[in-house]
């Protein structure tokens, strides 16, 4: 700085030793190679929230193992509320730690430790082998559609020779079951059409392709197809329905 430059000065009154975080990572385990959130709430030196913004606040997230790429960027975004989100996403496993400081001065309780795991936790879960666990008892579940408009979930049970809708949160909702197509258990590929109106089914014991109204109805059967190329001897069958020419490729 030279005499006679114009200084800008700003004054806060957000105090770092009183400033807490919090998010998941702070309590377990996060993936690598997924973004990763923590939130910094600042308060002034009574411990009263701060309802602004504008505060000089670095973070860094460093690996304990010495690991190349150990020290990925952690970006930083102001809600000018008091609050701000911190992001990152780890890149090595084990052992980490998330410095934050605001003035250059950390916040309480920083660095924090945080644990990076190659494993990915389940957001939601349904069901388990044999007589299950949860509001669902899957028996070789083997293909899985999700409608965008609705947010249910189909699960194609084979084991059981029927289709499970669940909701969003992996709820049971209904069973679609007794229907053309998915007898003999040989139920093996599950895909819903454009407009999530019906979904199709594979079915390598009959050799049938059917396709079925996901509306409730006494009668969901829309079409059945048979293809005399649909044997056991299929290691891998996919269904794909193609949203814009509206048809199901084997």
């Amino acid at each position: 700085m030279r005499i006679g430059e114009t200084v800008k000065v700003t004054i806060s009154k957000t105090f770092p030793a009183l400033c807490v975080a919090s998010g998941a990572a702070l309590r377990q385990p996060v993936p690598a190679h997924l973004r990763t959130t923590v939130t910094v709430t600042t308060v002034d030196y009574h411990g009263n929230p701060r309802t602004g913004g504008g505060d000089p606040l670095s973070a860094a997230l460093q690996c304990c193992t010495d690991k190349a790429g150990d020290a990925p960027p952690v970006a930083v975004v102001d809600h000018d509320d008091g609050t701000y989100t911190l992001a990152f996403t780890p890149t090595t496993t084990g052992a980490h730690q998330l410095s934050i400081c605001i003035f250059d001065r950390p916040v309480k309780d920083s660095p924090f430790d945080v644990q990076v795991t190659d494993h990915i936790g389940p957001v939601a879960k349904a069901g388990g082998a044999g007589g299950g666990a949860g509001s669902v008892a899957f028996k070789q579940p083997v293909g899985v559609a999700v409608s965008p408009a609705a947010g249910d979930v189909y699960v194609l049970d084979a084991g059981n020779s029927r289709i499970a809708v669940l909701d969003g949160a992996l709820r049971h909702r209904r069973y679609v079951v007794g229907v053309p197509g998915l007898e003999e258990r040989g139920a093996v590929g599950l895909a819903l059409t454009r407009g999530d109106e019906s979904v199709v089914v594979v079915n390598w014991r009959t050799r049938q392709v059917t396709e079925l109204r996901t509306a409730i109805t006494d009668d969901p059967v829309i079409r059945q197809v048979w293809r005399r190329f649909l044997t056991s001897s299929c290691t891998v069958l996919k269904t794909v329905c193609t949203t814009v020419q509206n048809c199901v490729r084997l």
